[in-house]
């Protein structure tokens, strides 16, 4: 009879062993399956044949194997040990295939869970809560190869690394190095906003009046016609929201209802929602039709928004003179929806204001450690606060804290 590996030892503490497939259900040229827990090494060799006739166990931690998974003809796949109890198989991307395996690796004893509770468990087995552990849970959430390129580096120490340099520099209470950490600390919690965003789109809010081109603009931003375009003033009346990666950030624009007075009772609704957004948005693009005079409306439309990014879009349909003018502003992006002018400098521009320039110079103070939860950013601010009332001991604290020490409270 097999052991239920589930079941754990008399004492009730040793974690089940578990199977769970990490890679999206569907067709797929390879598909991936983690084995986790104190008996994942032992599950998988008794099923297992390596074509070199080398058993799972003698495989040290990182070597790949190939061979076949279950009874004759079995499986074709690739093992890999990553840890003493953690085992991964890759097998071909078709739905039957990794059925069987879930299936085999079951009767063997294991128990099946989906990804996201193998991502829990992965991360609540490291001690408290610490950076590493909040990083592996974060990379399930990444949307964009950079977003996940940031987050793990976290998970490699850069952040961890940069609050132990801290903390080191606080032992001797020496004055002019308190004040270096402080402004260290300072730096790293204004990442916290950059930080954030690794798993939470920026939201960009393109607004303006009535016909001047916003849902041309989200239609050339994204690809593809996602707003209805018509030269009617009221055709969007509602927000559209497009999801995208800018630079490799992900996204998310809005195009919403033109503002103007005197609008009916359905399209007032649109631009009440409009502004709605974009008090809240990241960015508020602000978009100008640059075929028609400047007026005190446009004016003061930027004036109720003046952190807004203007655009003056339609470019191709102004006279040459005006069109050197706009072009030649410091305060206007130049574009048009229509021909694309202008439209990769308005891609880097919404990059640039979005992310924090940071110094990735050789000699700067640790650029890719980026706090990106709440609690990171609270313990840092903790700290700050306690080194601004020369308590070193509780900067010390949250530090500890931080790094998952402490008395596991958080901040």
């Amino acid at each position: 009879m097999n052991r239920w590996f589930g079941e754990g030892d008399c004492s009730g503490t040793e974690p089940p062993t578990i199977a769970a497939r990490l890679t999206p259900a569907g067709r797929g040229g390879i598909a991936t399956v983690v084995v986790d827990g104190p008996h994942a090494t032992e599950c998988v060799a008794a099923l297992f044949r390596g074509h070199g006739g080398t058993p799972l166990t003698a495989l040290t931690i990182g070597q790949i194997a190939v061979g076949c998974f279950g009874p004759p003809p079995g499986e074709e796949i690739v093992v890999c040990r990553r840890t003493a109890d953690r085992v991964e198989l890759h097998c071909h991307g078709g739905e039957a295939a990794v059925t069987v395996i879930l299936d085999r690796l079951v009767a063997s004893g294991c128990q099946t869970c989906e990804w996201q509770h193998w991502i829990e468990r992965a991360a609540s087995d490291t001690v408290a809560k610490t950076i590493a552990a909040e990083a592996l849970t974060a990379l399930a959430a990444a949307q964009t190869t950079c977003t996940a390129d940031v987050l793990l580096a976290q998970y490699h120490g850069a952040l961890a690394t940069a609050v132990h340099w801290l903390s080191e520099r606080i032992v001797d209470e020496d004055s002019a190095r308190l004040d270096a950490v402080r402004m260290h600390l300072e730096d790293l919690i204004a990442r916290y906003e950059w930080g954030r965003h690794l798993t939470v789109p920026w939201r960009i809010v393109i607004a303006g009046h009535p016909n001047v081109g916003k849902s041309s603009l989200l239609n050339r931003l994204v690809g593809y016609e996602r707003a209805l375009v018509f030269d009617q003033p009221g055709t969007t009346r509602d927000v559209i929201w497009s999801a995208t990666a800018i630079e490799g950030w992900p996204v998310e624009l809005a195009d919403t209802a033109g503002l103007r007075a005197g609008a009916g009772d359905v399209e007032s609704r649109g631009i009440e929602r409009a502004r709605a957004q974009m008090t809240t948005a990241d960015l508020i693009v602000l978009v100008h039709d640059a075929s028609h005079p400047v007026t005190d409306d446009d004016l003061s439309l930027r004036g109720d928004w003046p952190n807004a990014l203007l655009v003056a879009n339609k470019i191709d349909l102004t006279d040459a003179a005006d069109a050197q003018r706009i072009r030649a502003s410091a305060e206007l992006l130049a574009t048009s929806a229509l021909t694309g002018e202008g439209i990769d400098r308005l891609l880097a521009t919404i990059a640039a204001r979005l992310r924090p320039a940071i110094d990735e110079s050789p000699h700067a103070w640790h650029p890719r450690a980026v706090p990106f939860t709440l609690r990171q950013v609270a313990c840092l601010e903790s700290a700050a606060a306690a080194l601004g009332r020369q308590r070193i001991g509780e900067a010390t604290a949250a530090f500890e804290r931080l790094l998952g020490g402490g008395d596991g409270s958080g901040c």
